[in-house]
């Protein structure tokens, strides 16, 4: 795949483009959800950085298709996890979807997480852990084709109180040399 990926920090300037994604049925589906309100999505975005959470439009050639985070896995730890004091150090945690329906099952996913992996998380992070949730199975099969390994069920509630189960999964910094 010849498209050029890159990822453009996420400012006010998004927001309208955000709330369009959070109310698309496929998003809402896993991430966002809800309907959601202009100023709600901008009530949320507002408050990442203070979360230590780093957020990103996904740009193929020029074109806005969809959102990509990060945030240190020791900034907001979870004891259901199960993860160790030393793992939790040296990991960082991601979310993305996309927006745009048109590049969706296009094979654009593997180009977006391995950049965003290389240029975000290998540098300063030892692990990366994902978990969506087990019924989106789209999503748990592309996660285990890029090399992350399962660890463990977590059952929690989502954003709206109801009862969830996430599959908490792990991918190791490929060893350079």
């Amino acid at each position: 795949m010849d498209s050029n990926i890159h990822f453009e920090p996420l400012d006010d300037s998004h927001s309208s483009l955000m709330h369009q994604w959070f109310n698309q049925i496929h998003v809402k589906s896993f991430y966002s959800l809800r309907d959601w309100t202009l100023e709600e999505v901008q009530e949320k975005l507002k408050h990442l950085s203070q979360k230590q959470i780093y957020a990103f439009i996904i740009h193929v050639d020029q074109n806005p298709i969809g959102y990509i985070q990060y945030y240190p896995v020791k900034a907001n730890p979870r004891e259901i996890q199960e993860l160790t004091k030393d793992f939790v150090k040296e990991a960082a945690g991601f979310d993305l979807f996309i927006g745009e329906k048109e590049y969706l099952r296009r094979g654009f996913g593997a180009k977006i997480v391995n950049d965003f992996l290389q240029k975000f998380i290998w540098p300063s992070y030892r692990y990366c852990i994902v978990d969506p949730d087990i019924r989106n199975t789209a999503s748990l099969r592309f996660f285990q084709k890029m090399g992350f390994q399962k660890h463990k069920e977590i059952k929690t509630n989502d954003a709206l109180k109801r009862d969830a189960t996430l599959l908490l999964m792990i991918k190791h910094r490929p060893h350079s040399g």
